[in-house]
């Protein structure tokens, strides 16, 4: 008992802080197109997932303790279309951090993105870009499993000069 202790008092010693998750039932999850039926996006409760059946914007505000550079934990997965698997739109407090992000397997995986972000609230964006459909032969969906943020490392350099370089 006194080295789980000892363990955990290193720990918060250390300043190990742990993400923060969003939940997912507080995004607005809406189809691109207005004459989309209302049914083909939304959180499933039961699996605990945002889902996508056509081309939608998943959208949140977080707010945030103070200005900086923030790291973004997104698990999604996917159907994929004719050709590709989703490939996704990332906004971060009103920027574009990715334009068109290509997911690399239909599993669940974590992917990572990072962006400056204000102190106060700020947007989440997830857009899913590409759904196509053939009855009986494919059908391209997007899935979100979680997000969670967090303040990046001091060590670690801002997206866009990581980009110069």
């Amino acid at each position: 008992m006194r080295r789980l202790f000892a363990c955990a008092v290193v720990l918060l010693a250390a300043g190990v802080a742990s993400a923060d998750e969003v939940k997912l039932d507080t995004f607005k999850v809406t189809p691109k197109f207005k004459d989309a039926p209302a049914d083909l996006v939304g959180h499933n409760e039961g699996e605990s997932k945002l889902f996508m059946y056509v081309n939608a914007v998943a959208a949140v505000e977080v707010e945030v303790k103070a200005d900086g550079v923030y790291q973004f934990s997104i698990e999604m997965s996917g159907d994929r279309g004719e050709k590709d698997l989703p490939k996704v739109r990332i906004g971060l407090g009103g920027k574009d951090v990715e334009k068109e992000f290509l997911l690399k397997q239909a599993e669940a995986k974590v992917y990572t993105f990072k962006g400056e972000l204000k102190k106060g609230k700020n947007k989440i964006e997830i857009e899913f870009l590409n759904d196509t459909y053939k009855e009986n032969e494919y059908d391209s969906n997007l899935y979100v499993h979680s997000v969670k943020f967090e303040p990046a490392k001091a060590d670690e350099k801002k997206p866009e000069e990581k980009k110069d370089k």
